[in-house]
């Protein structure tokens, strides 16, 4: 997330980053945790979907290719499609990694749901019967 904090909110790393990048030889993956300000406090501990944006937004200024990486948790798993229609809305963002999120005890009371086949059939379900790739 710092590397998102910096690439949205420091001008000259961002100018830096502009001036060294070379198409097809680099790729940014950015933490994403959905569109939900709900997911953000939970995982972050602060709503960041506007640094997230602005991030974004600086990414594509520059055509820098990204590939948003999300955690999935049983409070977003209803939200997967959101997060890929989101996704869709930016001409540089290349796909959504969704990563069910490990429990290995940093978060407190969390009952370790196995989250593998929630986020397949959640995707499914949630398209609404759009179809892609003919």
């Amino acid at each position: 997330m710092r590397g998102c904090l910096t690439l949205a909110h420091d001008d000259a790393f961002a100018a830096e980053l502009a001036k060294t990048f070379r198409y097809g030889k680099f790729q940014l993956y950015l933490q994403f945790d959905g569109t939900q300000e709900a997911g953000q406090k939970f995982l972050r501990g602060a709503d960041l979907r506007a640094t997230r944006e602005r991030c974004l937004e600086r990414c594509r200024e520059m055509k820098l290719p990204v590939t948003l990486a999300m955690t999935v948790t049983s409070e977003n798993l209803p939200c997967l499609w959101e997060a890929i229609d989101f996704g869709l809305r930016w001409p540089n963002v290349r796909g959504i990694s969704f990563q069910p999120m490990f429990t290995s005890g940093r978060i407190p009371n969390h009952t370790g749901l196995r989250l593998q086949l929630g986020v397949q059939s959640g995707t499914a379900h949630q398209r609404k019967g759009l179809r892609f790739g003919g």
